[in-house]
């Protein structure tokens, strides 16, 4: 009898598995758009200094189509080298597209974000940073199948720090 409850539940289980995972590849094809390299000349506002550095994002979903990976880099003369990686998913639960980031710049977080139209992602994170409520906004705006516009907006206690735009131009393979 057992044997028969966990069996039912299993398949119960995997019913329940297949019946999201089918969900998963429509909430992620718009980023899957993303696929491929990507460059962008950038520029960022940092604490009321400017610097312009050339932004590097590498994407592959994986086998599954359930989620992606990303690779990030930029090399800057006044600010070093960044060292990116990302995981990006779409939780059903909350209808969400999940995209945590470490680097080794020291970040490590959670982006949650949303189609605000076809072709513009919105995430943000909120945190706390030296005690005061930190927070990253970021719009990502699909111009066409090779351009996407990227603008970052960091801030601290509601007081921009960081501003960041660029826009993305896909890399041969």
């Amino acid at each position: 009898m057992k044997k028969k409850i966990a069996l039912i539940a299993l398949l119960a289980g995997l019913g329940f598995s297949n019946a999201n995972a089918q969900n998963v590849p429509d909430a992620l094809n718009k980023l899957f758009r993303m696929e491929g390299n990507w460059m962008a000349p950038t520029t960022m506002i940092l604490d009321g200094n400017t610097y312009t550095f050339n932004y590097y994002a590498s994407f592959s979903k994986n086998a599954e189509s359930s989620g992606m990976y990303m690779e990030e880099s930029f090399s800057s003369p006044d600010l070093g080298e960044l060292k990116g990686y990302n995981l990006i998913g779409y939780n059903a639960r909350d209808e969400k597209i999940h995209w945590f980031s470490v680097d080794n710049f020291g970040t490590s977080h959670e982006h949650l974000g949303y189609w605000i139209t076809d072709d513009h992602f919105f995430m943000s994170v909120t945190e706390k940073k030296q005690g005061k409520k930190f927070e990253e906004l970021i719009d990502l705006v699909f111009i066409d199948s090779n351009h996407v516009s990227i603008h970052l907006v960091g801030k601290i206690a509601n007081t921009v720090f960081e501003d960041i735009s660029g826009t993305f131009e896909r890399l041969p393979n």
